[in-house]
């Protein structure tokens, strides 16, 4: 039992650290993934149908990354010959 409890401070110190180094917003912003994912998986794996509501929450939460996240937001707007280099 004891080798768990020290276990569990290491992965909170690497949680800490990645969240220093991106900061908060960017860390918060893997949050808008789970839904996108759960209902993209839900259609592969049960065959759950995907219904426009969910097609347009996706495009919301597409739309809140790109204005939150600015690099993702000036990616886009220089073209596909800035992601390969």
């Amino acid at each position: 039992m004891a080798r768990r409890a020290a276990s569990v401070p290491r992965r909170v110190l690497a949680a800490l650290s990645i969240l220093a180094r991106t900061g908060a917003v960017a860390s918060s912003l893997v949050t808008l993934i789970i839904p996108v994912s759960a209902t993209v998986l839900g259609s592969l794996a049960l065959g759950a149908p995907i219904v426009p509501r969910q097609l347009f929450g996706m495009a919301l939460i597409a739309g809140g990354l790109v204005a939150v996240d600015a690099r993702l937001g000036v990616l886009l707007r220089r073209g596909p010959s800035a992601r390969t280099s």
